[in-house]
C-alpha cells in the first residue's frame, strides 16, 4: 500500500514541476513565459502574451496532467476514489512551487474527471457568486472574478458529500479547495488584465503604448540593460485587476511613469510634463499613482506644451516596471547637445531623480567617442569601467535608432548599469546636412529665389518618393526634404535617412549622410 501511494505522489509531482507551457513557448513563439505578463505561467498567460497558437497546446497539455494522476488513481485504488482527488494535489503543489503556475486547470480536469457533478456544481456556484459580486462592485469585474473563482473552489466541499456521502471524499476535497484557494491569494493571473497590460519583452506599438515604451522594448529585445515592465493602456479602467495582477509589495515596490502618445516624439520631448510616482508599496497606492499620473496628462501646462507644439490631444498610456534604488544616475547624451559634435555628454549624481529634476547640479562630462584619451574616463561618482560601458551603450543605442543622436536616462545600482529611457535629442533633430546639397546646389542662393525653388524641388521628390513607396509613404513630409541655412541649401537628413529605410537601402548610405 505504501508503494503505490508513494508512487501516486511521485507521479503527481513530476507532472506538475514538468515546464510543460515553457517549453511549448519557447518551441513555438520563442517567448519565455515567466519573464512575460504577471509571472505566472499559465494557460492565461499563453493566450494573453501569444494567442491561440500557443494557448490551445498548453490547455491540451494541462488539462493531460490533470486528469492523467486521476485515472492512474482509479486504477491502483478503485475501492478509495478519495485518492483520486489527493493525486491532484501533488501535480498543484508541483506546478506552483516549480513550474510558477497556479494548477486552476489541471485542478478543474482532474475534479471532473473524478466526479463531474461536483465539478459542475462547484463551476455553477462560482458563476453565480461571480455575477453577483459583479453587479455589487460594478467595474472592478477581476476583482468579482477572482473571488467568484475562490469561493466556487470552496463551494465544491458543499456539493462533494451529498452526491459521494464519503467523508474522505470530503475531507480530500476540502484540502485541495484550500490549497487552491491559498495559491490565488498569493499569485496574479494574466487573465485579470482584460487585455489592458502589454510587456516590454515584446514588439510594442507607440501609438498605442506610447513611444517611450516602445522603445524601451526595442532596447529590451536587442540586449539592453532594461528593467522588465508592463504598459497600462489608456483605455484600461479595471485598474483594480490591473493592482492586483502586478501585486506591488514592500519587498517589490513599482514605478508607474508615463509613456503618453507623442511623448519623446521625433521633435518635443514633454520632458517634465507628466508624473512619474515611486516607490509604489501597496494595492492602494498602485490605484492612486495610476490615477495621478494620468491626470497629469490633463493639467493646464501639460495641454498647452502640446498645443504650443502642434501635438493632439491623445491618450496617456502608464509604464510600469520594478522601482530600483540607484547609487548614481542621470542623463546621457550621444552628442554633444548644443552642435551635434562626436563627444558623449554624461550628467550624473548620487540621487535617483535630482538629474532629471533639476534639483541639483550634477557632474558634467565631454568625452570623446572615439580614442578617448585614458584621463577621460575619470568621475567623482561612477567607477572607469562603468562610464566607459556607458558610453559604449549610449553610442550603441545612437546606432540602433539609425544614427539619431540620443537622450538616455540612466541609473548604476553598484552592480548593473540600467538604461531607463532614450528620445531623439530634440534640438539636434531633423539632422541637416550639406552632404549631396554641395554637390546638386553648390553656390549661394538668394531666398527669392529660394522660395520658389524650394516647394518645386521637395514637390518633385515627394511625387517620386510617394510612387516608389506607395502606401509607406504615408505620414512623410516630404516639405520638409530641403531647407535654407546661411544661404545654402541643406538636405533633411533624418527624412532621407527614413526614406531609405522604407526603399530597404542599406545603412551604409544612411552612416554616409549623417
Amino acid at each position: 500500500m505504501v508503494l503505490p501511494i508513494a508512487g501516486l505522489f511521485m507521479l503527481g509531482f513530476f507532472l506538475g514541476a514538468l515546464p510543460l507551457p515553457q517549453w511549448l513557448a519557447r518551441a513555438i513563439a520563442r517567448r519565455d513565459l515567466s519573464r512575460a505578463g504577471t509571472g505566472n505561467v499559465s494557460v492565461a498567460a499563453a493566450f494573453k502574451q501569444v494567442g491561440p497558437q500557443l494557448g490551445v497546446p498548453v490547455v491540451l497539455v494541462e488539462i493531460a496532467r490533470g486528469v492523467v494522476p486521476v485515472l492512474v488513481a482509479r486504477a491502483w485504488f478503485p475501492e478509495a476514489p478519495a485518492w483520486q482527488v489527493v493525486a491532484i494535489a501533488p501535480v498543484v503543489l508541483a506546478r506552483y512551487a516549480i513550474a510558477r503556475g497556479g494548477g486552476v486547470t489541471n485542478s478543474v480536469w482532474g475534479m471532473l474527471a473524478y466526479s463531474p457533478g461536483v465539478a459542475l456544481g462547484s463551476g455553477l456556484s462560482g458563476w453565480l457568486i461571480w455575477q453577483g459580486l459583479w453587479r455589487a462592485w460594478g467595474k472592478t469585474s477581476g476583482r468579482a472574478r477572482r473571488w467568484g473563482a475562490r469561493l466556487g473552489c470552496a463551494s465544491a466541499v458543499l456539493w462533494t458529500w451529498p452526491i459521494s456521502r464519503s467523508l474522505s471524499e470530503t475531507l480530500a476535497v476540502a484540502g485541495l479547495a484550500f490549497l487552491l484557494v491559498g495559491i490565488n491569494l498569493r499569485q496574479a493571473d494574466d487573465a485579470d488584465t482584460s487585455m489592458s497590460l502589454f510587456v516590454l519583452d515584446t514588439p510594442l506599438d507607440a501609438a498605442t503604448c506610447g513611444a517611450k515604451a516602445a522603445r524601451l522594448s526595442l532596447l529590451k529585445r536587442h540586449g539592453f540593460t532594461v528593467p522588465d515592465g508592463w504598459v497600462v493602456s489608456a483605455d484600461t479602467s479595471d485598474l483594480d485587476a490591473v493592482a492586483s495582477a502586478l501585486a506591488p509589495t514592500r519587498d517589490r515596490p513599482l514605478i508607474v511613469r508615463s509613456s503618453a502618445i507623442g511623448e519623446d516624439g521625433d521633435t518635443s520631448s514633454a520632458a517634465g510634463q507628466y508624473l512619474s510616482v515611486g516607490p509604489v508599496e501597496t494595492h492602494e497606492e498602485f490605484i492612486e499613482a495610476i490615477r495621478a499620473c494620468r491626470e497629469s496628462y490633463r493639467t493646464e501646462n501639460a495641454i498647452a506644451y502640446r498645443h504650443q507644439r502642434g501635438l493632439p490631444d491623445a491618450e496617456m498610456a502608464l509604464l510600469v516596471q520594478p522601482y530600483r534604488q540607484s547609487r548614481v544616475s542621470g542623463v546621457a547624451f550621444s552628442r554633444h547637445p548644443l552642435d551635434g559634435a562626436p563627444f558623449a555628454v554624461i550628467e550624473a549624481l548620487p540621487k535617483a531623480a535630482a538629474v532629471v529634476a533639476g534639483q541639483q547640479t550634477p557632474e558634467h562630462l565631454e568625452i570623446l567617442r572615439v580614442d578617448a584619451p585614458d584621463d577621460a574616463w575619470q568621475s567623482e561618482h561612477l567607477p572607469p569601467n562603468v562610464l566607459k560601458s556607458l558610453v559604449e551603450q549610449v553610442a550603441r543605442i545612437e546606432a540602433l535608432f539609425h544614427g539619431i543622436p540620443q537622450d538616455v536616462e540612466w541609473l548604476w545600482d553598484g552592480d548593473r548599469l540600467w538604461i531607463l529611457q532614450t528620445r531623439p535629442i530634440s534640438n539636434l533633430n531633423p539632422i541637416w546636412t550639406r552632404t549631396i546639397a554641395a554637390e546638386v546646389i553648390p553656390g549661394a542662393i538668394r531666398p527669392l529665389t529660394w522660395s520658389i525653388n524650394q516647394p518645386l524641388t521637395c514637390g518633385v521628390w515627394g511625387d517620386i518618393y510617394t510612387v516608389v513607396l506607395a502606401d509607406r509613404a504615408e505620414g512623410l513630409d516630404f516639405s520638409q526634404t530641403a531647407t535654407l541655412f546661411g544661404s545654402h541649401a541643406y538636405f533633411n537628413a533624418t527624412l532621407l535617412g527614413e526614406i531609405f529605410r522604407l526603399m530597404g537601402l542599406p545603412e551604409q548610405g544612411l552612416e554616409f549622410l549623417l
